[in-house]
């Protein structure tokens, strides 16, 4: 049998069963077997659907599925990373300034404005929501809640929480799959 691998590189794979295909991807790809998906057909392979695997097939390994379709991992929206432009853009917009009621307005538009123009420009298929709150630090509490109804397969949420000497931001970021 025949198979197109689609990872790193484009394969061709002869082989007639999925230990031989799991050997070859181990060594191609330097991938171990235990570290391996899998996909034919937008379904995960393995030894109990094996003989649905035609020859020509395309093989995709590591995909993931979501909402029940086969997507490369690469437009997945990334939590880390929504994490890290968030902080950096609250550094650079309030960094050590001193809280000012008068200022709040503006650096929360612009932190929730720069954080979206970053987010869209990385071409993740996804809608961003971004909320920001900032209070000065006087010893009160402060307490906030979100909930949603959604896709948990698909959408994700990121709280960013910051502080410098004066005040505390919290940042949200929603993003919803299209």
């Amino acid at each position: 049998m025949q198979l197109i691998i689609r990872g790193e590189k484009t394969l061709v794979f002869e082989g007639d069963n999925i230990d031989d295909l799991q050997r070859y991807v181990q060594d191609v790809e330097s991938l171990p077997i235990r570290n391996q998906i899998l996909f034919c057909k937008g379904r995960i392979i393995d030894d109990s659907n094996w003989n649905e695997v035609e020859d020509g097939d395309e093989i995709q390994i590591n995909g993931r599925l979501r909402g029940g379709k086969l997507t490369d991992s690469s437009d997945l929206v990334d939590k880390d990373v929504i994490n890290d432009v968030t902080k950096d853009i609250i550094e650079k917009i309030i960094g050590s300034n001193s809280y000012q009621h008068a200022n709040v307005e503006q650096w929360t538009t612009s932190i929730c404005s720069d954080v979206i123009a970053n987010l869209v420009q990385r071409g993740w298929p996804y809608k961003f929501i971004a909320t920001c709150t900032i209070v000065q630090k006087t010893g009160a509490g402060f307490h906030s809640f979100t909930s949603c109804y959604w896709d948990q397969t698909n959408d994700t949420s990121c709280t960013v929480r910051w502080e410098n000497k004066s005040m505390h931001c919290i940042a949200q970021i929603l993003a919803i799959r299209l």
